[in-house]
């Protein structure tokens, strides 16, 4: 199952509101490449928050609404280790009888 990038998926559309190509923001940032950007819009790594800070007054957003998304991604990705943990890993046979392993 894919991980759900939801900073990213948030960045890319406020990046398109504005109508700045990815190499637009990278060089605004001081990047070399649009491939900083295209990472962070593709979940590859977070931006710091310095970055986080710039890339608000780029895409005219306020800081809050990008911890808010940030947070939220957090709830998700602890909720998915929560429930994994809580499920059986897998049984095994011992002297007849049998034992739930969890990890």
């Amino acid at each position: 199952m894919a991980q759900e990038n939801l900073l990213g998926s948030y960045l890319r559309g406020k990046r398109e509101n504005v109508e700045l190509s990815q190499g637009d923001v990278a060089q605004k940032l001081g990047y070399s490449t649009a491939q900083y950007i295209s990472n962070f819009e593709r979940g590859v790594c977070q931006p710091s928050l310095k970055i986080l800070s710039r890339l608000a007054k780029i895409y005219k957003v306020d800081m809050d609404e990008l911890f808010e998304i940030i947070m939220k991604q957090q709830r998700i990705e602890i909720s998915k280790v929560l429930f994994k943990s809580a499920k059986p890993s897998r049984s095994t046979k011992v002297s007849g009888k049998i034992s739930v392993r969890r990890r």
